[in-house]
């Protein structure tokens, strides 16, 4: 039996991350997906791509990925303005990961579309088309029109940290919610299982400490808005 572990918006929270791997390992996942915001926000982007590492994977690129660039890239006036919308995360990333690590982050695909299973399946971090477009429940008969949807069975979207499950014309339109912020309304790490022999789906929560976490992230320098958020799902 085949399991994939979907997972997305991990945000280099690595207790989150390291909560949900070993829960996937218990339900049998033999590999990962990933769709997209491996860092930004939070305080550990080594840790989350060591734990990441020693797993079968494809990793799509995030919103945060392509703004990691961006800092990289940027003059002084470029990472104020990110410094003070996202906080200190990319400049972590840049303080502590491996050169060869961000330019991996920076060139992960987005979209992706393959075979799995005799099932079309697409992997996007926001809409197909724009990586950084929302597409929440509401929404969703809007912003995935027929030109994106019949080239896959399942398509698959994070960037929302909403957990998702919607069908558009013949199309499935999935999203796992968000391991490292989620904004539902429940703090505890999401992420969904997908067994590939079957094609069923079942969505999972798992708790960590998060007062632990939000007090190494107090340490860390962190603004408050995101560790506070982390208590409440939002």
């Amino acid at each position: 039996m085949t399991r994939i572990a979907v997972l997305a918006d991990i945000h280099a929270n690595a207790d989150a991350l390291e909560a949900v791997l070993h829960h996937a390992d218990a339900e049998g996942a033999s590999e990962l997906v990933v769709l997209g915001d491996v860092i930004g926000y939070y305080y550990q982007p080594l840790r989350v791509l060591e734990l990441l590492d020693p797993w079968e994977k494809r990793v799509i690129r995030g919103n945060h990925e392509d703004l990691l660039g961006k800092w990289l890239e940027g003059d002084a006036d470029v990472r104020e303005s990110l410094r003070k919308r996202y906080g200190r995360g990319f400049a972590l990333c840049e303080e502590t990961l491996p050169s060869a690590a961000t330019a991996w982050l920076m060139r992960l695909p987005h979209p992706e579309f393959s075979v799995m299973a005799d099932r079309r399946v697409g992997f996007c971090h926001g809409h197909p088309n724009d990586i950084d477009a929302y597409v929440y429940p509401n929404l969703v008969d809007r912003l995935i029109r027929d030109e994106e949807t019949t080239r896959a069975d399942v398509l698959w979207l994070g960037h929302t940290h909403y957990p998702m499950l919607e069908r558009v014309a013949s199309t499935r339109v999935w999203n796992p919610g968000s391991v490292g912020q989620p904004r539902d309304r429940d703090p505890r790490a999401a992420y969904a299982m997908l067994n590939l022999d079957t094609g069923s789906l079942t969505a999972h929560r798992v708790e960590y400490n998060i007062v632990t976490t939000q007090r190494q992230m107090a340490t860390a320098n962190l603004p408050d808005v995101l560790i506070g958020r982390l208590a409440h799902g939002v």
